[in-house]
C-alpha cells in the first residue's frame, strides 16, 4: 500500500478557493459594520432631534407673542411667511422671553441671556427655519409655527446620513 498525499496543484486550488471565500466574507462583514454605524447615526439623530423638537414644541405651544426674525422687538408680533432662522416668544409660565436660533451647526435656546445648545454636536444642522402665521392676529385665530430642520449625522462621508424634519405647532391657548 502506497502512502499518497495531496499534490501541489490540489493544495494551490484549495488555498485559492479558501482565499476567495474569505475575501467575500470579510467584505460582507465590513459592509455589515458600516451599515451598523449608519443605523447608529440615524438613531442618534432621531433621539436627539425628537427631544429637541418636542422641547421646542412644548414651549411654543404654551406661549404667546411670537416674533420671527431678529429684527424689531418682541413687543411687536411678527409673522414670517418666507421663514427665518430666529424665533422669539413670551413663555406664559414665567413671562420670560425665549429665543431659538441656529448658531454654527447647532440649535440653541436662550433664556435670560443664557444660551444652551439643545442639539447634539454629533449632528450637523445645516438649515433651521421658522415659519410663523397669525402672530399678530387677535380673535379666534391661533398662531401657528412651522419648524423645518435639515442636516446630517455621521462623522465620515461613508456613514453620513442626511435628514429633513418638519413639524407644525399651534398655540394651545388663544390670546
Amino acid at each position: 500500500m502506497k502512502n499518497r498525499g495531496f499534490s501541489l496543484i490540489e493544495i494551490l486550488v484549495s488555498v485559492a478557493i479558501f482565499s476567495v471565500v474569505m475575501v467575500t466574507a470579510a467584505g460582507a462583514l465590513l459592509t455589515t459594520i458600516d451599515a451598523n454605524h449608519k443605523a447608529q447615526a440615524i438613531q442618534s439623530v432621531m433621539n436627539n432631534l425628537n427631544f429637541a423638537l418636542e422641547s421646542m414644541s412644548r414651549a411654543i405651544r404654551m406661549s404667546d407673542t411670537y416674533h420671527c426674525g431678529n429684527l424689531g422687538t418682541l413687543s411687536e408680533p411678527r409673522d414670517c411667511d418666507l421663514g427665518d432662522s430666529f424665533l422669539a416668544f413670551n413663555r406664559n409660565s414665567d413671562n420670560k422671553t425665549v429665543y431659538y436660533y441656529l448658531s454654527g451647526t447647532q440649535i440653541f435656546r436662550e433664556v435670560d441671556g443664557e444660551a444652551l445648545a439643545i442639539s447634539s454636536p454629533e449632528i450637523t444642522v445645516t438649515n433651521l427655519k421658522f415659519y410663523v402665521k397669525g402672530a399678530g392676529v387677535s380673535g379666534d385665530t391661533q398662531p401657528r409655527v412651522t419648524i423645518v430642520v435639515q442636516g446630517y449625522a455621521g462623522a465620515t462621508e461613508k456613514i453620513r446620513t442626511p435628514f429633513n424634519l418638519q413639524t407644525t405647532i399651534s398655540q394651545r391657548m388663544p390670546k
